[in-house]
């Protein structure tokens, strides 16, 4: 009898688990939001190791620099999902592991995580700093672009 309890949970777990990888998958290529390296993001947004720089593609990003043992950051996590669906498309959204970035993240002088970057295609660039809920994160965002 334990055994075969213990086989019909093995069981409906792996069944399960497919379907929670396939939905996570499926919510960030949906929502927008790429995770990226300091190479990818010279491309994607700019050259970082450059004053004055501006978006690569002449729109306007949010990076959210973050850390995986970053409780606040994964927290963060689905508000910034929540984010992107609001802006559908008119802003691109990156994340950067700052553990795996260390150049990048000095060098923009990032010293607290979560940080978000907002960056106009101007170039002009305003640094969020903390957790936020989705309102709030939008109300900021909307005001770095005016």
């Amino acid at each position: 009898m334990k055994k075969t309890v213990f086989l019909l949970a093995a069981l409906l777990t792996m069944l399960c688990l497919p379907a929670t990888a396939q939905t996570t998958l499926q919510t960030d290529t949906v929502y927008g939001v790429r995770e990226i390296s300091q190479d990818e993001f010279r491309q994607f947004i700019g050259d970082w190791a450059t004053d004055g720089w501006a978006p690569a593609r002449g729109r306007t990003v949010v990076v959210d620099f973050k850390a995986s043992w970053c409780i606040p950051c994964r927290r963060m996590a689905p508000e910034l999902l929540n984010v992107a669906q609001h802006y559908d498309g008119k802003v691109d959204f990156y994340s950067v592991d700052v553990d795996a970035n260390k150049a990048l993240t000095r060098a923009l002088q990032i010293r607290s995580v979560p940080t978000l970057l907002v960056c106009r295609p101007d170039g002009q660039h305003r640094f969020i700093v903390g957790f936020y809920p989705a309102s709030e994160l939008i109300q900021a965002i909307d005001q770095a672009l005016k």
